[in-house]
């Protein structure tokens, strides 16, 4: 009888791990269960001791990184030793690794911009086979959010940060306004619909240091707008100007065309209501000054509300209204477009030593 009782259990755990082999799930309820006891599965087959992943993340998520990659470590037994670069470096990174194929990265964290040089590179792998053992909910991604993910129809990218673009104003200044920019404009001051409209607020509540203005004293200047005008934000943030596509059918690029000319227009000429420094600025500028409640408008990140809402330092807690993004009219439509202008997650490395414990983690 114990003898029997033992093939049946070796042939159990046989059963699952060539299931797990051919494609068939790995056990557990959960996508989370299913992961870790795959990760588990892998490093008894491979008798690893001690296992260890290494990986390239932002240094602008450097907070989140520990309180996850403990609790991976804590449920695999696997530790990840991160490697930290601000995110305009980690490109060059991982091209360079892309030549020399050093195997020193089992995890890259980036934008989905990097996926078609990345993957025709050869230095990332595609998650497709993996995917099958244990059938990830992407149903919570919106089409657009799916799409990015994926290359010549393989899946690249795992998306964590949606980075779709908002405008937020200072409902504060706008009630205190109200009557006076009805009387000026003849229209209600809300949320603006054009990117002209949005200028002409900027214009209208661009306020010098020392000024009293609707009631208000601003012993600072207001400025009445602020965006991502740096190199490396600009061209990301620059297609919400944008109402038709880049391309024609026949991928003529439209850029020259009046639309396009108008786009570049309205995105510099908005930059006078901004910061002096705006095009040097990048995210641990803008959020901090944006909450010290020296500007009217921001256009950025949907995270911003919650930024200024709960950071100790920021004097506009509660005193935000969110917009949509302004658009352009088209032949009487108004078109509205907001680019997801970031969009970070995670990529397997093609020559790390454990490209799917690394799939696991992700």
């Amino acid at each position: 009888m114990k003898r029997l009782l033992m093939v049946l259990l070796v042939l159990v755990g046989s059963v699952t791990l060539a299931g797990a082999a051919f494609g068939e799930l790995w056990p557990g309820a959960t996508v989370e269960e299913r992961c870790v006891n795959a990760a588990k599965a892998y490093i008894k087959k491979h008798n690893l001791k001690d296992p260890q992943l290494n990986a390239l993340q932002i240094s602008l998520f450097r907070k989140a990184h520990p309180k996850y990659d403990k609790q991976w470590e804590e449920l695999t037994g696997v530790k990840i030793n991160a490697t930290v670069y601000g995110y305009t470096d980690i490109p060059s990174k991982i091209m360079a690794e892309a030549v020399a194929k050093t195997g020193q990265w089992d995890v890259f964290m980036h934008f989905t911009e990097m996926i078609p040089d990345a993957a025709g590179s050869g230095v990332i792998l595609p998650f497709d086979k993996w995917e099958k053992r244990i059938a990830p909910d992407l149903s919570t991604y919106s089409p657009s959010f799916r799409a990015m993910q994926y290359y010549n129809g393989k899946h690249y990218h795992l998306e964590l940060d949606g980075d779709h673009l908002a405008l937020v104003l200072r409902k504060d200044i706008m009630d205190a306004a109200a009557v006076d920019y009805m009387k000026k404009f003849g229209q209600v001051c809300d949320c603006p619909e054009t990117f002209d409209e949005w200028e002409q607020m900027a214009a209208y509540f661009h306020t010098k240091k020392g000024e009293t203005r609707w009631g208000i004293k601003f012993d600072k200047p207001l400025y009445g707008a602020t965006a991502y005008r740096a190199m490396n934000f600009a061209y990301r943030h620059f297609p919400a100007y944008f109402a038709s596509l880049y391309f024609d059918k026949n991928m003529k690029p439209r850029i020259n065309s009046p639309e396009g000319i108008e786009a570049i227009k309205q995105f510099s000429s908005i930059v006078k209501y901004m910061p002096e420094d705006i095009l040097g600025w990048a995210t641990p500028q803008l959020y901090p000054f944006w909450g010290s409640g020296q500007a009217f408008s921001f256009m950025s990140f949907p995270s911003i509300v919650g930024y200024a809402n709960k950071n100790p330092k920021s004097v506009i807690k509660g005193k935000q209204w969110t917009c949509l993004v302004p658009g352009q009219m088209r032949n009487g439509v108004l078109v509205r477009r907001s680019p997801n202008a970031a969009g970070t997650g995670y990529y397997v490395a093609a020559y790390g030593k454990h490209p799917e414990l690394a799939y696991y983690y992700i």
